[in-house]
């Protein structure tokens, strides 16, 4: 309670227009707590009453509104009747407030204060008998001191008792409660449809935020189009797809209106230009196409009484260039026929005076065209129109390099708006390729050999003329023309064979050719002479016929032998197969008949093919190769052919016997055949197995003069570097020069060292699984690991960085560590080597020695000087590639290096023949004019000669692998 006492009286105001008069003392009534209480009061009662009545208005605004949207859901309602929905939910609001306000201001007067503060207090009508008085007070000026001061103890009274009730009981805040939990009730109710009906809730609030905007009423079916709003060429045709959801579809139309510009009512009134069906495929997507489209619309599809919105269709006007054909006609000399097809995406390319005709169609009617040809500056070709409207073509020549737009004009005088750049390309006509394929780079070949020579050339437009190049003992070159397959060849392999028993040749002399190609290109250096290429000189000296077979016998002595002596097993194998069908024969006549005249005609034929065969044993007993081996088994083979010519005249006259009976010719081919099989027996076990054991480990025996070899030479790269020692890389190109020259060699050795390490481990694999050669093969493999593991070719990596970085130090320290830790292994290559020969005796007692010996003469001719041009130098340690007879050809006759007749008749594939380049076959002709082109050659892409060694490896243990697993 407030116990301050109010100073103030209340005047009492004077009667108008008459004066008062003074009757006695005056007593002034102070009541500012009463005054101050019942404002206070005041003040809340319009708060709460206003503020319930804003929220009321808001709560019916929003009421009536929705109670509009839910009429709307139902029944589609027009646009004008959205509007007044508006109208109806902002009256209704403004009507809540404004009777709210009215209410509120009259519950508010101080009278009816006063009397909700008695109710409150229950003081029998206290309060408002102190407000009247006090009022009464106000209206009289002056009053006797007993009744004003009576007044004024009722006032105070009033006052203090009013004070005793607060304002939250006086004016509780129920119905601003009640009014905002109404207005949230309302906002959980809307935000519980848009959860469970957003798409409802979404398209309500757009049709009544715009209600004249294109927004179709609810329905529960859903649209999804493709495409919505588009521009379509014109003419061209436009595809619509759509996916509709909803209860029970059974048709879609495709509805098209006038564009949204030029009709007055909405999408549903507007009157439909066309109405479509639209056709479901099997995934229930339905589609329609509007074809030739040329004016704008708009479009909505409809399903029942639901619609979907309505969608704007653009049309380009201006052409459009739908295609472009170009027609490449070559110049004639090319031979080439025009092409024709669509503009290349790299731009158009062809050679100088091409010509280049451009048909462009478009999607309008057209007057005409223009290429604009992109130079230095540019140019402008005009085209015509042809007898379709929508085409136009124009033609020019390529002249230089540059660009091409193209820009076409319909009949209204549209430019097309394309900006696209085309390349021009000029082609340059290159000049022709040549190379001798045969004769090698290097040759060696008898004064009477008819010398083959294969040229291959290849031009990008046409050959017209070869000629071949020769000359003797340096003297001019005199040209030879060699006929090229008829019309316009882009490739041509030509041979020519050089006799040289007619040139008078003698040991001693060197031949040289070259061939020359010319090209059909008009534009050559003179006019009617194409441009001319020419390969490279082919060198060929010319030595004696026994310095020729002893430089085979080198380079393929161990095929050579292994020839010799397989053809004579051969033709033990043949004649033993003719006596076996003969004998057949002779099986199918009945016992004791008298022998036809044909079947002895046949013994007398094997008689003479006996014969026949001893002979050639004799002549293969007299090619006596420089090997120990074969000193020990030639006599064998002539005794074989004294065999072979018993036989074949004990057959002969036994054939001249007209009374020989089939029991005595089954006897003596019976005979004949048990020696034949026995000494094919004796052939193979003691003179082939032999042969094959030291095929075998022949390869392992070189390869220890190959490792040999490589460490001399790593040891030279190491001296020679000694002089670079204290360079580091300062500015002295000399050395520079020198550096990388060194680092060149050193990688060279590194190649060569990997691949013969490859090599090693290769031909241990390859030998037999046989105890005698266990030791062997495990040295090899132990060898090859232990180099490995050395880390030689890691310090040799590391000279070639030294070298690399011009650190003569740096490379010199890792090339001396590379050569000795490769000389430790120079006792266990040798090892190997050694183990190889002790592992032969045990094939063949008699034969051990002279086997060990073979061998060893077999790896004479892979030393360093036996090099290029009948045995000069090699390159003394400099060279980076082995310097051996494998790098020349040889060409000359050679009865061991011709392929034999086995039993089809046909050449043998293991003939040397078949695997040395450039080899003569008389068989081929008495003349020695046959040739045998090496299947391995680098012209024939052999694999023997195309494929590096540790790829062959791979390839092998793939195939082998892959030969287990199908096994398995």
């Amino acid at each position: 309670m407030n116990n301050e006492t109010p100073k103030e009286e209340a005047a009492i105001p004077k009667p108008a227009g008459k004066p008062q008069r003074r009757r006695g003392p005056s007593v002034r009534v102070s009541t500012p707590s009463l005054r101050r209480t019942l404002d206070r009061v005041q003040q809340r009662m319009k708060l709460i009453g206003n503020s319930s009545g804003l929220i009321w208005g808001i709560f019916g605004f929003f009421a009536v509104l929705l109670a509009w949207m839910w009429v709307d859901v139902i029944l589609d309602l027009p646009p004008f009747l959205r509007i007044v929905a508006w109208l109806t939910s902002f009256c209704a609001m403004f009507t809540l407030i404004v009777k709210t306000f009215l209410k509120t201001r009259q519950h508010s007067s101080h009278s009816f204060v006063a009397t909700r503060l008695d109710q409150v207090a229950n003081t029998g009508g206290e309060i408002l008998t102190g407000l009247d008085l006090w009022m009464s007070a106000r209206q009289k000026k002056v009053v006797d001191t007993v009744s004003a001061g009576l007044a004024e103890m009722a006032v105070q009274q009033a006052s203090r008792k009013a004070l005793r009730v607060s304002e939250e009981e006086a004016v509780p805040a129920k119905p601003l409660f009640q009014s905002a939990l109404s207005m949230l009730g309302l906002s959980l109710f809307v935000l519980i449809l848009v959860v469970l009906l957003p798409r409802m809730a979404k398209t309500e609030l757009v049709r009544f935020v715009m209600p004249y905007g294109d927004q179709p009423a609810w329905s529960q079916y859903q649209f999804i189009i493709t495409p919505e709003a588009t521009e379509v060429i014109y003419s061209e045709t436009l595809d619509l797809t759509a996916e509709v959801y909803g209860p029970g579809i059974d048709s879609v139309e495709l509805v098209l209106i006038p564009p949204f510009n030029e009709r007055s009512r909405s999408a549903e009134e507007a009157e439909p230009i066309d109405v479509l069906p639209m056709f479901p495929d099997h995934e229930g997507i339905w589609h329609a196409s509007i074809a030739n489209v040329t004016d704008p619309f708009d479009y909505f599809l409809r399903v029942r009484r639901a619609r979907s919105r309505s969608y704007q269709v653009k049309v380009k006007t201006v052409p459009q260039i739908r295609n472009i054909e170009v027609e490449i006609t070559p110049p004639i000399y090319t031979g080439l026929s025009p092409s024709r097809g669509k503009m290349p995406h790299d731009g158009i390319l062809g050679l100088p005076e091409t010509q280049v005709q451009v048909t462009v169609t478009s999607n309008r009617p057209l007057t005409g065209g223009a290429m604009n040809l992109i130079y230095d500056q540019e140019e402008t070709v005009s085209m015509t129109a042809l007898e379709d409207p929508r085409q136009v073509t124009g033609t020019f020549r390529l002249s230089r390099a540059g660009a091409l737009k193209i820009k076409v004009t319909d009949e209204e005088g549209q430019d097309s708006l394309e900006n696209d750049h085309y390349l021009i390309q000029i082609l340059e006509d290159q000049h022709p390729l040549v190379r001798l394929i045969q004769p090698q780079a290097v040759s060696f070949a008898s004064p009477t050999v008819m010398l083959p020579v294969i040229i291959s050339a290849e031009d990008d437009y046409g050959l017209q003329k070869c000629e071949l190049f020769r000359s003797l003992n340096d003297s001019r070159f005199l040209p030879t023309s060699i006929p090229l397959p008829e019309g316009v060849p882009r490739r041509a392999q030509v041979q020519n064979i050089l006799p040289f028993a007619t040139y008078g040749l003698q040991p001693g002399d060197v031949v040289k050719l070259f061939a020359r190609v010319e090209d059909n290109d008009p534009n050559g250096m003179e006019p009617g002479v194409g441009k001319g290429t020419e390969s490279s000189i082919v060198t060929i000296r010319i030595v004696a016929e026994q310095d020729l077979n002893r430089m085979q016998q080198q380079r393929a002595g161990m095929k050579m032998l292994m020839n010799k002596y397989q053809q004579a097993g051969r033709r033990l194998e043949n004649l033993s197969e003719q006596i076996r069908e003969l004998t057949e024969k002779l099986n199918d006549l009945p016992e004791g008949s008298p022998l036809a005249d044909e079947l002895r005609d046949q013994l007398k034929q094997l008689g003479e093919k006996m014969k026949k065969e001893a002979e050639m044993m004799e002549k293969l007993s007299e090619q006596n190769l420089p090997f120990d081996v074969d000193q020990k088994l030639s006599p064998q083979l002539q005794e074989m052919a004294e065999m072979l010519r018993k036989l074949g005249e004990e057959a002969e006259k036994a054939a001249e016997n007209e009374n020989l009976t089939k029991e005595e010719m089954q006897e003596l081919l019976k005979k004949q055949g048990d020696i034949l099989q026995n000494e094919q027996q004796k052939h193979d076990e003691e003179r082939m197995k032999p042969l094959e054991m030291l095929n075998q480990v022949q390869p392992l025996k070189q390869d220890e003069k190959a490792f040999q070899q490589i460490v001399q030479r790593q040891r030279q790269l190491a001296e020679r570097l000694s002089a670079l020692k204290n360079y580091e890389g300062h500015d002295d190109p000399a050395k520079k020069a020198r550096l990388r020259e060194l680092e060149e060699e050193q990688r060279g050795l590194r190649n060569q060292l990997s691949d013969l390490l490859d090599k090693i481990e290769e031909h241990a694999e390859a030998l037999d699984e046989d105890e005698r050669l266990d030791n062997l093969r495990e040295t090899a493999r132990e060898f090859v690991q232990e180099v490995r593991d050395s880390g030689a070719t890691e310090s040799m990596v590391d000279a070639e960085d030294g070298m690399g970085q011009f650190s003569g130090s740096k490379g010199h320290e890792n090339a001396e560590e590379a050569a000795e830790k490769l000389e430790k292994f120079l006792s266990k290559s040798q090892q190997m080597g050694n183990e190889a020969g002790d592992a032969l005796p045990g094939f063949h007692p008699g034969l051990g020695k002279s086997l060990q010996n073979t061998l060893e003469q077999l790896t004479q001719g892979t030393g360093k000087n036996q090099g290029r041009g009948g045995g000069q130098g090699g390159s003394g340690g400099e060279s980076s590639a082995m310097d051996t007879l494998d790098n020349v050809g040889m060409y000359g006759g050679n009865p061991l290096m011709d392929p034999t007749e086995s039993r089809s008749g046909m050449s043998d594939s293991n003939s040397p023949t078949a695997t040395v380049p450039g080899m003569m076959s008389k068989e081929n002709g008495d003349d020695g004019s046959g040739f045998e082109t090496s299947q391995s050659s680098p012209a024939y892409g052999g694999a023997e000669w195309g494929v590096p060694l540790r790829y062959q490896r791979q390839a092998g243990r793939y195939l082998q692998k892959l030969a287990e697993e199908l096994e398995e």
